[in-house]
């Protein structure tokens, strides 16, 4: 392994969720679950609703819509989190781009997204943003620019498609192997509709560019080709991500960067091995055991949510390029609190119960004299999550601490954790 990077190759199979227990609140969930949505009502939907019961028959599929296809935009991973408690077939809409305007670069769907999506058994339903309004917004620099707002996916091609996935015999593999059979017609009904926006609006747009660059590769050499070609700017912003490693005195043992590499397996008739690459946080190393971490500072509910489907993803891939024993944890540290906790700790049942009253794990009583993290509900489920499910959790209260502090705090939990038997509480 090398002295300033860990690099991880494994793959990822359809995950088994049955047993996980979730500790976050859902829509899915609440005490009468989201009630029903009829078809008439879906389609008149607002641009602010995201998420449906719908019934066809015999079929119910829940659906939570994304605003974007990129994972790391508007939370779409924490939307997955919350999705995956519901009792139904699980749907997510999904738009095949997304354009703000301004001369930025649109937001694409990716097919590494479609194939993860498989393997946690959610239907992929994708459509097109049909309308939209044009405002001026201005920029930092006080340049004024023009950018789209209040985009409105094309419910009724979209209600078309929700009914085919929700029907019985469809599976998920078969319903998401269509979808990527479809890819270039998505972009080209992307384009079309964003020409027509730009053509309302005014509003300068580089999707139809962008579509076409993507549909010539689509078109020589079909998907096996599109796959390589766009998984070269998917290393490329993996690589990009790790530009900003942490300081070696963060580390129990020598890395800086990690770079996680999953062969996505599943055949959705792409005729290339499809990857998804991505670029955790931290990486430490505790004698021979090695710590893969998310890590958070001052996390919202949605981006614990988003480290948690991404943990999920993590504990279930088969690491295949290194002997040593693998922990993927999730870190949340905050500005205004005090006090910290780890998941995997001993004594958390009682902690729990005793409301963090006093701190049994010696090492850290000295920061838990008036612990005020309880104090946010999120950072008492983070740790509750990882103790149900066996893995590593913490939480970290920054007020009154030195960056050394910090450092040793989170030196002293996985050090405590190397010689901790893993396992659900």
């Amino acid at each position: 392994m090398a002295a300033d990077q860990l690099h991880l190759v494994g793959t990822l199979l359809p995950l088994q969720l049955d047993g996980y227990r979730f500790c976050f609140g859902s829509e899915w969930t609440a005490q009468r679950g989201k009630a029903p949505t009829t078809p008439e009502r879906f389609l008149a939907s607002g641009v602010e609703e995201n998420a449906w019961r719908l019934r066809f028959g015999e079929g119910t599929l829940d659906v939570s819509q994304w605003e974007t296809p990129k994972r790391t935009r508007t939370y779409p991973l924490a939307r997955v989190y919350r999705l995956l408690q519901s009792p139904h077939r699980r749907g997510a809409l999904i738009p095949a781009v997304k354009d703000e305007g301004s001369g930025l670069n649109p937001d694409v769907l990716g097919l590494d997204t479609l194939h993860l999506l498989t393997l946690f058994g959610v239907y992929a339903v994708v459509g097109h943003y049909l309308g939209a309004r044009g405002e001026t917004q201005k920029r930092r620099s006080g340049e004024e620019v023009l950018v789209l707002r209040d985009q409105r996916l094309d419910f009724e091609a979209a209600l078309t498609k929700l009914e085919v996935a929700a029907a019985p015999e469809v599976s998920v593999v078969d319903w998401n192997r269509g979808e990527v059979d479809l890819f270039a017609v998505s972009l080209e009904r992307s384009a079309a509709a964003y020409r027509r926006l730009h053509e309302q609006t005014g509003v300068p747009l580089t999707t139809v560019a962008s579509c076409e660059r993507r549909l010539a590769v689509l078109h020589d050499g079909g998907l096996p080709a599109y796959v390589r070609w766009s998984d070269r700017f998917r290393l490329r912003s993996q690589h990009a991500e790790t530009v900003s490693v942490q300081p070696k005195e963060h580390l129990v043992g020598p890395a800086a960067k990690v770079l996680v590499d999953l062969r996505l397996d599943c055949d959705l008739g792409a005729g290339e091995q499809v990857w998804l690459h991505l670029a955790p946080d931290e990486g430490w190393v505790v004698g021979n055991q090695v710590f893969v971490l998310e890590k958070k500072a001052n996390p919202s509910e949605n981006d614990l949510l988003g480290a948690i489907f991404k943990n999920m993803a993590f504990r279930s891939m088969k690491v295949e390029n290194v002997t040593n024993p693998v922990h993927f944890g999730i870190g949340a540290t905050y500005e205004t609190r005090t006090g910290a906790c780890w998941s995997l700790c001993p004594h958390l049942q009682e902690c729990l119960v005793e409301r963090f009253s006093s701190c049994r794990f010696q090492p850290l009583a000295p920061h838990n004299a008036a612990p005020t993290f309880p104090q946010r509900s999120d950072c008492v489920s983070l740790l509750r999550e990882g103790a149900a499910n066996g893995f590593l959790t913490f939480v970290v209260g920054l007020r009154g601490l030195s960056e050394g502090d910090e450092s040793a705090i989170q030196r002293t939990i996985l050090s405590a954790c190397g010689v901790r038997q893993w396992g659900p509480a």
